[in-house]
């Protein structure tokens, strides 16, 4: 963990220049010559949900805690425009699988056709918090 200051253009303009903690998790992570593999050698699998608690002191010394709960792992192929079964393939190759919608968003795509996300489902053609 790191401290920096945030003046990335993602960071709403009230927060940047403030002090923050960055926290960067390392994983598995899928090398060059698997990257470019059909089929790859197995990748090491994260035991996972795991529980992360971060502990610090605001300025009045007061204790400030925050926690998370790391519940998936996804493993970056690169640019690879390959067809759904070779990406199948090459996801299982390593270990894991495909990732599923609802791995990757709450949003509801209302027209046609319909596709649903995780639940709880969000009301509206966009990700919802929840």
């Amino acid at each position: 963990m790191t401290n920096v200051t945030p003046n990335d253009s993602w960071i709403p303009s009230d927060d940047r220049g403030k002090q923050v903690a960055r926290v960067t998790l390392r994983g598995p992570k899928a090398s060059s010559s698997q990257i470019s593999s059909s089929n790859p050698s197995p990748l090491t699998r994260l035991s996972l949900p795991q529980t992360f608690e971060l502990v610090g002191r605001d300025r009045s010394g007061n204790e400030v805690r925050y926690g998370f709960v790391l519940k998936q792992w996804f493993v970056y192929r690169g640019n690879q425009s390959k067809r759904y079964s070779d990406q199948l393939a090459w996801c299982n190759s390593l270990g894991y699988r495909m990732p599923r919608v609802r791995d990757l968003t709450n949003s509801v795509k209302t027209d046609n056709p319909p596709i649903s996300g995780a639940a709880p489902s969000s009301s509206v053609n966009y990700y919802m918090v929840t």
